[in-house]
């Protein structure tokens, strides 16, 4: 993950805007993918398949605590966009009626999220600072038309597929104070 940060603290107070962009790669869950089949006695399956991407775009409100001129507690909460891929996956899956591989193409789709935050600001001199954020983050992007193909025979679902994508991203990074 990597992430920009940008806030703008109103006047002297402790209250501002703030706005941030981030990349992201996140597994994929197998056991949430294929739990549907998984309930099914004698069925097994073995994955291969890349990750679910994300690059967001978000601007919201943040508050601060002073506990001392040097550490200060942080909240925020954030909207914005979400660009997400989702994974190429690959799964051979076993059972009474033989062996079937299944593939799904990688999809992008774009949705609205929502972020909720807060942290810590250790001020380190006069111009940076040790900065630590635990985020909260959800989205629900729309796949449309994705592919899905069983043993090399390819048909396409023809519908939208939702997928609640939630994050929760622990971060420490630098600060610098203009």
């Amino acid at each position: 993950m990597v992430d920009l940060s940008l806030v703008y603290r109103i006047g002297k107070g402790q209250y501002g805007v703030t706005a941030m962009v981030r990349s992201q790669l996140n597994p994929v869950d197998e056991e949430a993918l294929f739990s549907d089949v998984l309930q099914e006695p004698g069925i097994s399956f073995d994955t291969e398949g890349g990750r679910w991407g994300m690059r967001t775009a978000l601007l919201g409100a943040f508050g601060s605590v002073a506990f001392s001129d040097k550490i200060s507690f942080h909240a925020r909460v954030m909207a914005g966009i979400v660009g997400v891929s989702s994974p190429n996956v690959e799964a051979t899956v076993t059972g009474p009626a033989g062996t079937f591989i299944v593939e799904q193409s990688s999809e992008n789709a774009s949705a609205f999220g929502r972020l909720y935050g807060g942290g810590f600001t250790f001020n380190l001199g006069n111009k940076i600072a040790l900065i630590t954020n635990l985020d909260y983050f959800t989205a629900t992007p729309e796949f449309s038309n994705v592919e899905v193909s069983i043993n090399d025979i390819p048909f396409s679902t023809n519908q939208s597929l939702s997928q609640k994508v939630v994050t929760v991203n622990f971060s420490v990074g630098l600060g610098l104070k203009f």
